[in-house]
């Protein structure tokens, strides 16, 4: 059969218009949220400026302290990078997870679920509720997050003005 024949090209996938490369993110609203442990709820937002890092541990002046023996006293960084948001180990003792992988470095985006020893954290995205549109009617329309299952999820929900 010819190669180049429109019969043949149905059985095989253009590849030529899938993007194999990690998107880029890097949201003016990431925040790091605490799932599980003592610090259950606790939230810290990453600065929008390029290079901004959060860090988290068990010790005074990390950006989010969490006492848990499981955690180190520099569990984990969060580095906004022109590539998106870059996780780093800071050589802990039990290291960070992304599911079951351990890892050293990693970009994430918003919807990530790791691990810092046995605690669990979501990479999310923080929008402002005040800044929506108004439509006819008169309702006001804001953005707003639902967390299920590890996924960010938007929704635009109406708010009466």
């Amino acid at each position: 059969m010819d190669p180049d024949s429109n019969d043949d090209r149905q059985d095989h996938q253009d590849l030529s218009t899938i993007s194999l490369a990690m998107p880029s993110m890097s949201p003016d609203g990431a925040a790091l949220s605490v799932l599980s442990g003592s610090a259950k709820g606790r939230v810290v937002r990453l600065p929008g400026k390029l290079d901004a890092m959060i860090t988290l541990g068990k010790a005074p002046g990390n950006d989010l302290v969490i006492d848990d023996p499981t955690v180190s006293r520099r569990h984990l960084s969060i580095r906004r990078t022109e590539a998106g948001l870059e996780l780093c180990d800071l050589d802990s003792t039990n290291g960070v997870f992304i599911g079951t992988t351990r890892i050293r470095s990693a970009l994430v985006e918003p919807g990530t679920m790791l691990r810092a020893g046995d605690v669990e954290l979501l990479v999310g995205v923080e929008l402002a509720r005040r800044r929506g549109c108004r439509r006819r009617g008169g309702d006001h329309v804001a953005p707003r997050i639902a967390w299920a299952q590890g996924f960010l999820t938007p929704r635009i929900a109406a708010i009466p003005a």
